[in-house]
């Protein structure tokens, strides 16, 4: 009982070196008046912490606890009216008994026993010599290594604290109480939206458009305003505060949430306040939308290797199948999307659901297509071979390709080839009309039977 007393004791007694020979005012959670939280996708966060504080005219030290373990502290910047700030430092050390006798080499402790038969405490003075493999202890001249007991430190070393706290030397022009505005970035803290798609009966698609947070950044944000930015941010720039900006665009989102395009990224705040725990993961609704028009198509992906040299296997695989939807309000969206996972199901005939697959949906502005790849068409398997290969010179080729698109279902399909031709290329010949969508890319859109096949023949020059 003797030890823990002491201990907690002390715990709340701490002089660090920023503040050593002075008595320190400790700001914790119960003088906080205001907080904001604006989490980003790439593990970044920056938070705004108000608290009141009862100043002294002149210089005072402040513990400002209880903020991030993963504060930035280049980052922090913190203002009130009529102070001045003369230095500020970041503790991280926690409290822990490995730390305590880390920072404690070279000092006296107590070294504590109890009898186990007669429960009798017995106390003994040493110095703390090292502590790399196991504690080294001076114990009336002669070096022990280890012991079987407890430790009792006179006082917790400096830069010791039982949370992470921003020591702070401010200078106040009259004493009084004042309100600090901290504001830092902070790792730990990241969102990306998570998207339920549920593909209905007449071919449409509705979207729950869901943001997933994740805190680790070793503290609780509790009852805090909160924003959340889709976009790349430039970690360099990102001290600018996001509320200073004027607002572009705003629509009204799902539970009280509004969306803001602000200097090319995309805001959602929301109305309710919300509370994430340090370890915490949680999901808060941004948008939904009920029917999206979509279409399904079927894809025959090539890798472009049938154009570097002489190939003699043959490559086999299933269509895939994208879903692709146009980001528009004529279309039932017309939202900016932010990137995340999105997962698609269909009601079966019993009013359930059966997952059918997911894809990563990156950033989509509106106006922009969306494209989901969600698996591939067990019924339309697709074979790609190489059937002749020249080389006409240094880094010219031609070669020739036979694509066979089989269909086992009962209905007619139409599949897109899709084949990744590299450098300088020119169609020499072909059995259907291709489309050159891209520098390095052809495409060919071909009518399946059921229960039959398809066949595509093409050869193309390539200059590398």
């Amino acid at each position: 009982m003797r030890f823990w007393t002491c201990f907690l004791l002390l715990c709340f007694t701490v002089v660090s070196p920023l503040t050593a020979g002075a008595s320190e005012r400790i700001v914790g959670l119960g003088a906080r008046t205001g907080l904001e939280v604006t989490v980003y996708n790439a593990d970044l966060a920056q938070v705004r912490d108000i608290r009141r504080v009862l100043l002294e005219k002149g210089e005072s030290r402040i513990v400002f606890s209880d903020v991030s373990a993963r504060l930035q502290p280049e980052t922090a910047t913190v203002s009130g009216q009529g102070i001045g700030v003369m230095e500020q430092g970041f503790e991280t050390k926690p409290i822990s008994p490995q730390t305590l006798l880390a920072a404690s080499v070279g000092r006296e402790l107590e070294l504590v026993r109890i009898n186990p038969a007669t429960g009798e405490e017995t106390v003994r003075r040493a110095r703390l010599l090292a502590v790399a493999n196991g504690p080294v202890l001076e114990i009336d001249g002669k070096v022990r290594t280890g012991w079987p007991g407890s430790y009792l430190f006179d006082a917790v070393p400096p830069g010791l604290r039982p949370k992470p706290a921003l020591i702070l030397r401010l200078k106040s022009a009259d004493a009084g109480e004042r309100v600090l505005d901290l504001t830092y970035l902070t790792s730990g803290l990241s969102w990306q939206a998570d998207t339920v798609a549920v593909m209905g009966p007449k071919g449409d698609m509705g979207l729950d458009v869901r943001a997933t947070l994740r805190n680790g950044s070793g503290a609780d944000y509790r009852n805090t305003s909160l924003k959340l930015v889709a976009g790349d941010v430039n970690t360099v720039q990102s001290r600018r505060t996001l509320r200073a900006a004027a607002p572009m665009l705003e629509a009204t989102m799902a539970d009280g949430v509004a969306e803001q395009a602000v200097s090319g990224y995309h805001v959602y705040s929301l109305a309710r306040s919300v509370t994430l725990k340090d370890g915490e993961t949680k999901q808060v609704s941004l948008f939904s939308a009920p029917s999206v028009a979509v279409t399904r198509e079927l894809v025959a992906q090539g890798n472009g290797q049938m154009f570097h040299g002489r190939r003699r296997e043959e490559a086999e695989s299933n269509a895939a199948i994208e879903l692709v939807m146009e980001n528009t309000r004529d279309a039932g969206l017309g939202m900016a999307l932010p990137a995340g996972a999105v997962r698609v199901y269909r009601k079966d005939a019993a009013g359930g659901l059966i997952y059918l697959g997911a894809d990563h949906l990156t950033h989509t502005a509106i106006g922009k297509t969306v494209r989901l790849g969600v698996g591939r068409d067990f019924d339309v398997p697709v074979k790609r071979v190489q059937t002749a290969f020249t080389r006409v010179a240094d880094r010219l080729h031609e070669a020739a390709v036979r694509v066979t698109v089989s269909n086992g279902g009962a209905d007619e399909v139409t599949v897109t080839v899709r084949e990744p031709i590299p450098g300088d290329w020119k169609m020499l010949d072909e059995s259907h009309p291709h489309d050159k969508v891209s520098a390095n890319r052809a495409e060919w859109r071909l009518t399946v039977p059921a229960k039959g096949e398809t066949v595509l023949t093409y050869r193309v020059r390539v200059r590398f």
